[in-house]
């Protein structure tokens, strides 16, 4: 089952600026900092990111989608808030009907501290995620990620390059060394 994780941008910000007590955020080099980090919980972790940042009470602003990191970065357009963008990107991804939810085989989670969103996607079959517990989880994710980097160094004669490839290719390859 594959997973798609879409992330709330600016509310994980602000409550990252919370934790920190941080009193004056900025914006630009918040946003470049939460892109890398969930590049990189995205590929710890396996899954398809999407990071939505609204433009809501901005003048002239467009939707404009752009890839960066393996990551997808959605600016939604004026009048449009993230939390509309996110509540139809659900509805899109799970389906229209709850016959079509219960044999759909992406697995959403959001990630949001709004509690209306957060009980709109609970009704379309996807799962939350408050931001505390992504800021927790990304944490994690890079302790354990250095943890394992460690441990391929210590025991740098058993190092292969198929230990860091994705599953697929490397079955891929391995079919290909075989014949099949």
């Amino acid at each position: 089952m594959k997973t798609v994780l879409i992330v709330d941008g600016y509310n994980v910000l602000h409550h990252w600026a919370e934790k920190k007590q941080i009193e004056e955020l900025d914006l630009e080099a918040g946003r470049e900092h939460l892109i890398h980090r969930l590049a990189d919980y995205s590929g710890y972790r396996g899954c398809r990111t999407i990071l939505v940042f609204d433009a809501y009470a901005q003048e002239e602003a467009e939707n404009r989608e752009l890839t960066r990191n393996g990551i997808s970065i959605v600016f939604t357009g004026k009048d449009q808030t993230a939390d509309s963008y996110i509540e139809r990107k659900v509805y899109d991804l799970r389906g229209h009907t709850q016959e079509k939810r219960r044999y759909n085989g992406t697995q959403v989670q959001v990630v949001t501290s709004d509690y209306t969103v957060q009980q709109m996607i609970l009704a379309c079959g996807a799962q939350r995620m408050s931001s505390r517990e992504l800021l927790d989880e990304m944490e994690q994710a890079r302790i354990d990620s250095e943890k394992q980097r460690r441990v391929q160094q210590m025991s740098a004669g058993q190092n292969r390059i198929s230990d860091h490839m994705d599953d697929t290719v490397r079955d891929e390859l391995e079919n290909m060394r075989r014949g099949k």
